[in-house]
């Protein structure tokens, strides 16, 4: 009889943070526009804009987040069969469930959700990727700064909304009304898709326009 069981979603908080882990890789990239001279002869070498900028995409974003999906398989592979060899858990009949990628979306009911999931994570890795060209020194953790002045100032501005029109709103409540699309999304489901899976195609070009800005 099984005492006790570790089930799948013991590995979504560690899956964050190894993700977190590759934001802070992508946010750190292009490391050559620290200063002017390095700006200089990163710009002079001899390949256009896009090469350098399609370079640095694959290594930082693709390159990358592939290593450690691969790594994450594999440590918690290795982990659970390690964990499975102690005495302790061999006594307490501890059942540790085998990770496999599928199980990190058990918590998502729709597919528009499970697809909103892993677009807002793109998304969010391309904002980090293109806002590292708008900022010198510590260009991450102006990154973040930005993130949350941006969804501070969305909030604050729901809730103006809000009072405008719905004149019975308190403080800073938000008020919204969720409406059927069809037999299975909301206008509210509908529109966090939309941000989720669009928000690149507009951080990837700005980006490279940025990149080009700095060879005039």
């Amino acid at each position: 009889e099984v005492h006790y069981n570790i089930e799948e979603s013991f590995y979504f908080p560690f899956f964050m943070m190894g993700l977190a882990g590759v934001a802070c890789f992508i946010g750190t990239g292009f490391s050559e526009l620290t200063s002017k001279i390095k700006t200089s002869n990163y710009i002079l070498f001899p390949c256009s804009i896009f090469e350098k900028y399609l370079v640095q995409f694959l290594i930082r974003f693709v390159i990358c987040t592939l290593v450690f999906l691969v790594i994450f398989w594999i440590d918690t592979h290795l982990a659970r069969l390690s964990a499975l060899r102690l005495e302790s858990i061999k006594e307490q009949r501890i059942e540790i469930v085998s990770f496999h990628y599928s199980i990190l979306f058990q918590g998502f009911v729709s597919w528009i959700e499970k697809l909103s999931f892993v677009f807002a994570i793109f998304s969010y890795g391309t904002f980090l990727f293109a806002a590292r060209l708008f900022f010198k020194k510590l260009a991450f953790v102006k990154s973040l700064i930005v993130t949350g002045a941006l969804a501070y100032l969305f909030i604050c501005s729901m809730v103006v909304f809000s009072h405008i029109f719905f004149p019975d709103t308190k403080g800073f409540d938000i008020q919204l009304h969720d409406y059927k699309i069809d037999d299975n999304f909301t206008n509210t489901e509908i529109y966090m898709f939309c941000i989720a899976c669009f928000s690149w195609l507009f951080f990837l070009p700005i980006g490279y326009f940025k990149l080009k800005e700095k060879q005039v």
